[in-house]
């Protein structure tokens, strides 16, 4: 019953199936949204005192110095509306995505990139400018174990998009959608 799930966090789930315990066990519901929270907080930050926009996710988020559209899994292309002058802009790039492809635009002006660790940051950002930054996202395929189990994942970006085996009661990670091409 995924229906009476909704708003639950499953605790007790095997890789590939959240029915693999037939009870709901809901003993970290508040300690799980508290770290929702602090997920969806630490997206971005910006440092009045340095001007300093630093994007620690690549996720869709509103605040009041920037918007963050993200696309991916559907295509890697991440826009960044700025809302207030920034001497710099520093975006965490993931470990799947393929530094010597990226591209990077504000508005319509292709833009050079310096590297700080695994940041992409760009100098003097204004207001009502965005930032464009476009790379190749394809699928990659991971053996994974778990309690002596053995199991493929195949993720698109951030993203399993599949998992086998698949699971008996209630399979996750079938997501056709997100495997879709743009």
């Amino acid at each position: 019953l995924p229906q009476v799930m909704v708003g639950a966090w499953a605790t007790q789930v095997f890789p590939n199936d959240k029915g693999a315990w037939h009870r709901l066990v809901t003993c970290c519901t508040g300690n799980a949204s508290r770290a929702l929270y602090y997920t969806w907080k630490s997206i971005l930050d910006y440092e009045q005192s340095k001007k300093r926009l630093k994007v620690n996710l690549l996720l869709n988020r509103a605040s009041p110095w920037a918007d963050i559209d993200s696309y991916i899994p559907y295509c890697g292309r991440v826009d960044i509306k700025i809302k207030t002058d920034c001497s710099s802009v520093e975006v965490r790039m993931n470990d799947w995505i393929d530094r010597e492809k990226i591209t990077c635009r504000i508005d319509d002006q292709k833009q050079q990139f310096t590297w700080q660790g695994n940041y992409l940051v760009l100098n003097q950002v204004k207001q009502n400018q965005t930032i464009i930054i476009e790379f190749p996202i394809q699928e990659r395929t991971v053996k994974l174990d778990s309690f002596k189990q053995h199991y493929t994942a195949v993720f698109k970006g951030n993203d399993c998009v599949d998992i086998s085996p698949k699971g008996k009661y209630i399979p996750i990670f079938q997501r056709e959608i997100g495997r879709a091409h743009v």
